[in-house]
């Protein structure tokens, strides 16, 4: 079964078009927003953001960072483990927002809805828990397919791949996305071939690539 459903996965995600030829013959905007340690030396301070943006009406606009900034579980417990509830959604909201950006930035930082319904993930498997209010969120698979033209190949930062669990040869550039997998405590993880897959939600620490909506003008 979950052969089957990698080979579908990964099938559907080819037809979206999430490939490196795409990124090149695209016009990708990236603006700057936000500090974060990337290259895992602290002495040295936190290093500015870079952000995708998605799409844009006036100055509100979607961002993406364009690298996995760190490696998290996502869900800290074994057990059902839906967005609203899960950790990695706390420590967004919480400490990675707090870490991430001034106040002066986090009031440029819009609430987001997001519906958590069957439509918004992989077609036939279940819903992710009731809507959510969040300044900050993983993309959804229907968001992934939505914007796969913009979308890029991300990098591990050294911090995120420092953070990664030393047990597994996977880097943290393959990340998690809020859309659940076939059951209650899995989700989906997008690999840097362009595979994706479903993962357990307290095994490994994937990649974490934030995404938020942001006032541009300062």
């Amino acid at each position: 079964m979950k052969k089957l459903l990698a080979m579908l996965l990964t099938c559907a995600l080819a037809v979206a078009g999430l490939c490196a030829a795409c990124c090149e013959e695209q016009e990708i905007r990236v603006v700057s927003f936000g500090h974060y340690e990337q290259d895992n030396d602290e002495g040295n301070g936190p290093e500015p953001i870079e952000w995708i943006i998605l799409t844009q009406f006036g100055n509100r606009a979607l961002l993406l960072s364009r690298d996995c900034l760190d490696a998290q579980y996502f869900n800290n417990d074994y057990g059902s483990a839906p967005w609203e509830s899960c950790s990695l959604r706390s420590w967004l909201n919480d400490a990675f927002l707090n870490a991430a950006f001034t106040e002066e930035e986090q009031a440029r930082i819009f609430d987001s809805t997001n519906a958590n319904t069957m439509a918004d993930g992989y077609p036939g498997l279940p819903s992710n828990g009731g809507a959510t209010t969040d300044r900050v969120f993983l993309l959804s698979y229907r968001e992934l397919t939505a914007f796969a033209d913009t979308i890029t190949i991300p990098e591990a930062t050294a911090y995120a791949d420092a953070r990664c669990n030393p047990t597994s040869s996977d880097s943290a550039s393959a990340w998690w996305l809020r859309s659940p997998g076939p059951d209650d405590h899995a989700a989906l993880v997008l690999y840097t071939s362009g595979e994706l897959n479903y993962y357990p939600a307290d095994l490994n620490r994937r990649g974490v690539r934030p995404a938020l909506t942001v006032n541009l003008e300062e």
